[in-house]
């Protein structure tokens, strides 16, 4: 029998939590494991079970920005009018999330000082987001 994992799910979204937290205050910089581990009240060992490296961070933080990002669009009705239901995505999905995740943002859509290794990560974060907003556009033919 194996050992009971001591970092759960909630322990990954919570260290997620305090990394958001410290790239919207001070940046992509300041971003380390220890800060994370500090931040949560635990150790950088969490950290490495849980997410990994700071690459695994910043790849974990954009996938983050794209699960919301993409739920968010799905949420939202879709009604008789195509180029409305369009806009409403923009409007009162993408905007939102924009201006209360700017550092998810940053990370994941616009890419800002992240490494390749980390945006390779976020791909497939990007791919499973990316059909609720084609469906809205397919409708427009």
């Amino acid at each position: 029998m194996g050992r009971t994992r001591v970092h759960d799910e909630a322990t990954a979204a919570a260290l997620l939590d305090a990394a958001e937290q410290i790239v919207q205050a001070e940046g992509i910089e300041a971003l380390t494991v220890r800060r994370v581990a500090d931040k949560t009240g635990t150790t950088t060992r969490a950290v490495y079970t849980s997410l990994g490296s700071k690459q695994a961070l910043l790849a974990g933080l954009g996938a983050r920005a794209f699960d919301m990002l993409g739920a968010r669009v799905e949420q939202l009705p879709s009604g008789g009018d195509p180029a409305g239901d369009l806009v409403a995505a923009g409007t009162h999905g993408f905007r939102p999330f924009a201006i209360t995740h700017p550092a998810l943002f940053r990370i994941g859509i616009q890419q800002t000082s992240v490494p390749a290794e980390a945006m390779q990560a976020i791909i497939p974060a990007a791919e499973r987001a990316l059909p609720a907003l084609h469906r809205r556009i397919a409708r427009l033919r």
